[in-house]
């Protein structure tokens, strides 16, 4: 099987464990949303501002360069394995001891017991990044996305079951770190690998080029994420942060889900014709068109249908976020273009690239995110955070572009038609929603509304015969023959 059809049966297979899991993943946010209180979330987002900080460090890279690199052998697997578990567990213990520590910065006794709760996962995480990485390096995402749809699952119905009796934030502590251990073993089953005995410092110096360039890079990143959550944290309180931190994660869902389809899968593909650009070039910008012909319309939509959409399915004590989603939406359709251009970088082996791109674009980001926290309410920081966004977007293409030959305008131009069309769906829908008589439901007022928008999006893209909506029709009719026969013989 050649590199195309490796490529779009993975993308087909993360497509239906990606739509899978958001299915999963949203009515179970449904469900603790409604039994939980934002101050709940707040207190998570509060302990994963350090917490994911350190996972950085915890996996230091070296997943993402076994995928990468073309000669790995049993003692790069082995060296990798235990380094990241003397690395997990120095951190679990770390993190355990001065959890009070960080209850005493962010003002809020509560955080105690989740940050030494939540420590774990560091040596949780740690036990799985080398049959991870071997799973996606032989692009085995059938099972990868069989592993997370049942750990999503499981482990969602220990976080609901907990809420219901009254947990509170432990049940989203509870659900995050069942997902982990549930998953543990299955990747292990699944990628029928065994570590041996064997620490080589060479194998490990080997691998150390790629993986530290990158784990800089992620560090530099990571703060640009998560400085909004740890300075709303710091000034306005874990409410706020709360429902700051819903807003954000209700923005990702659509973005993360739909990248994630194919981001498992481009990397690997695209490393394995690391030194053909032009073909690389010619994939990559096929992907992003593809990409956005998804995430356009749903972000888009979601700025038109924001309030029968927290109000209807969340309820009024959400209604705070409704204005949020609208500024960060137009965040999300940036995302959409700038966050896949790390498959480049990664692919043609750049990390250093990559990693000083992060200290000027991330630092803008704080920047940003330090004016608006200074403004005074986490919508100022929002609006500084869609405006930082805007400014980047032009550089955040051109200059991994720089490493394939691909210009700026070449990735650019041929989405225009789709943002166009997402947005004449965008203000049809929210004015038809305004015309809906106020005695409706909300949630009725949101099924009209997202009905509405489908048919006005998909009869706009035929009519107007944009290219990637036949390239979507295309690999859809190529590649579901094959994923329902798949799908028969396993249930047989």
């Amino acid at each position: 099987m050649n590199l195309r059809h490796h490529t779009i049966k993975g993308v087909a297979w993360n497509t239906l464990g990606r739509i899978s899991n958001q299915v999963l993943q949203f009515g179970l946010s449904v469900i603790l949303m409604r039994l939980l209180q934002p101050a709940d979330y707040g207190l998570l987002a509060m302990a994963w501002v350090v917490i994911g900080f350190a996972g950085i460090f915890n996996e230091f890279g070296f997943g993402s360069a076994i995928v990468q690199r073309q000669d790995i052998d049993a003692q790069h697997l082995s060296s990798v394995f235990w380094i990241n578990i003397a690395i997990g567990a120095g951190f679990t213990l770390l993190f355990f001891m001065t959890a009070g520590w960080m209850a005493n910065f962010f003002h809020t006794a509560g955080l105690k017991p989740v940050m030494q709760w939540l420590s774990f996962s560091f040596l949780i995480g740690g036990l799985g990044i080398v049959p991870g990485a071997l799973l996606q390096k032989q692009m085995r995402f059938d099972l990868i996305n069989q592993i997370s749809v049942a750990t999503t699952f499981l482990s969602g119905c220990i976080g609901v079951y907990m809420a219901y009796r009254g947990y509170g934030v432990m049940s989203l502590v509870a659900q995050s770190l069942s997902n982990s251990l549930i998953g543990l073993p299955l990747m292990f089953i699944a990628s029928r690998w065994k570590p041996r005995l064997v620490l080589s410092w060479k194998h490990v110096r080997q691998l150390f080029s790629f993986s530290a360039y990158l784990t800089g890079f992620n560090v530099i990143n990571y703060w640009a994420r998560r400085s909004d959550d740890l300075l709303i944290g710091k000034f306005m309180g874990s409410t706020s942060l709360g429902i700051y931190s819903r807003a954000y994660a209700l923005m990702l869902l659509p973005i993360t889900q739909v990248i994630s389809m194919v981001s498992g899968v481009m990397f690997p593909a695209l490393s394995s014709i690391q030194h053909d650009k032009q073909r690389i070039k010619s994939i990559y910008i096929r992907v992003i068109q593809v990409i956005a012909f998804f995430s356009f319309p749903m972000m888009l939509g979601l700025v038109a249908t924001a309030d029968h959409f927290m109000l209807g399915i969340f309820g009024p004590k959400w209604a705070g976020v409704i204005p949020l989603i609208r500024i960060l939406a137009f965040v999300g359709v940036l995302q959409c273009i700038g966050n896949p251009t790390g498959w480049i970088y990664l692919s043609q082996g750049k990390t250093n690239w990559m990693f000083w791109w992060g200290v000027f674009g991330s630092g803008s980001v704080v920047v940003a995110i330090i004016v608006g926290v200074w403004m005074g309410s986490i919508y100022t920081v929002a609006w500084a955070y869609l405006f930082i966004n805007i400014l980047l977007s032009y550089p955040v293409v051109a200059i991994p572009g720089r490493l394939i030959g691909m210009k700026w305008i070449e990735v650019y131009r041929p989405l225009l038609p789709t943002f166009l069309i997402s947005a004449s769906m965008a203000i049809i829908v929210y004015f038809a929603g305004m015309a809906l008589p106020a005695a409706w439901p909300a949630i009725w007022k949101l099924v009209i509304q997202v009905m509405l928008g489908a048919g006005i999006y998909f009869t706009l893209m035929w009519w107007w015969n944009i290219p990637v909506f036949h390239m979507v029709r295309a690999l859809v009719a190529e590649y579901r023959p094959v994923i329902m026969k798949k799908l028969m013989i396993q249930r047989v």
